[in-house]
């Protein structure tokens, strides 16, 4: 399991993730804390209003609300965790109730129904972000930074269909390590842009001086280390 291998050495105590039921089986038996995401329930409700089933925008405008609440909140981590048990558990404990009612008298089958039955069984993951102060509502910001891999990935394969693929490096998408190497490679660059390095420039300098280092002499050049050495 791809998700096993990727998390066998991991030694946080916080994992957050959407509702795939693969984290569920990774995380057992072990101490790690599971966030859900409340961008992938969100949608959910959006979904069902936009099928024009119109009690979503009570839950819509409940989320809207814990969104709001994050977008001001302070960098102190103490002010955080006081803003959200005072501010976001209301509002928390308003949705779930009103989960709990609506639920017995929407049907199951609906989109509206599956955004309950979603949000329900994520429930605990869902609230565990105002205990922890230090993480994010939802995943958003890895998503976003995977996003261009994603799509990458879908239009080479696309054109792999029509016998189309023009670049070289694309051919060899379907390796059995090309995703481990993308991996590697995709978190390298979100590094450097989460440190304010310019990817180019990283990896011009570092191509340049490993040849002539050991493995551990590498492990210097990690964008965090090279950017203190440059500075």
């Amino acid at each position: 399991m791809a998700a096993e291998s990727i998390l066998k050495h991991f030694d946080g105590r916080l994992l957050q993730s959407d509702g795939c039921a693969v984290y569920d089986s990774v995380a057992r038996d072990t101490d790690i804390i599971q966030l859900g995401c409340w961008a992938h329930a969100r949608r959910k409700f959006f979904k069902a209003f936009q099928e024009e089933q119109l009690e979503a925008a009570r839950y819509s405008l409940l989320i809207r609300r814990l969104y709001r609440i994050e977008a001001s909140l302070p960098e102190d981590t103490e002010e955080v965790l006081a803003i959200r048990q005072e501010q976001s558990r209301p509002i928390l404990d308003e949705i779930c109730q009103q989960l709990q009612e609506d639920r017995q008298i929407i049907r199951a089958n609906t989109s509206l129904g599956e955004a309950f039955n979603y949000a329900l069984s994520q429930w605990t993951k869902l609230t565990v972000f105002v205990d922890h102060p230090q993480t994010r509502i939802d995943n958003n910001l890895t998503e976003q930074s995977i996003r261009p891999c994603k799509l990458g990935a879908k239009n080479v394969f696309a054109k792999l269909e029509c016998r189309s693929v023009s670049l070289l490096g694309s051919l060899f998408i379907g390796h059995p390590k090309a995703g481990h190497r993308s991996a590697v490679i995709y978190t390298l660059l979100e590094c450097c842009k989460r440190h304010g390095i310019e990817p180019q420039a990283y990896l011009t300098d570092i191509l340049k001086k490993l040849p002539a280092m050991t493995n551990l002499q590498a492990a210097e050049l990690t964008p965090d280390k090279w950017n203190a050495q440059s500075n």
